[in-house]
């Protein structure tokens, strides 16, 4: 403390501001006894005060979507037997959507 409070408030500002809870919880301890009530009041209004902030942003904060994956339709080659002509595009199709990078044969 660089500057001693010199009334009640000033003293309750100063636990406010402090930024751990044992912290404030020290200077509660060594604040003055005529002042002790009102200190006690007034960190307890700010502390409601913060916690209703909190609970009316938590309101206001859009709810988190699951993102599923994508998952592509399914469609069904026909199979036709015996004919080379389409085996050889149908090769050729899956192989393009491979997309290899090295030329296995």
């Amino acid at each position: 403390m660089a500057i001693a409070p010199r009334s009640s408030r000033q003293y309750a500002q100063l636990i406010i501001d402090t930024p751990f809870a044992d912290e404030s919880q020290v200077l509660l301890d060594k604040c003055p006894p005529e002042w002790r009530a009102t200190v006690e009041l007034i960190v307890a209004s700010h502390e409601r005060r913060v916690a209703e902030h909190v609970r009316q942003k938590e309101k206001l904060r859009p709810k988190q979507r699951i993102a599923l994956p994508e998952l592509g339709i399914y469609t069904s080659v026909d199979a036709v037997r015996g004919n080379p002509v389409i085996a050889a595009r149908s090769i050729a199709d899956i192989r393009a959507a491979l997309k290899p990078t090295k030329e296995v044969r």
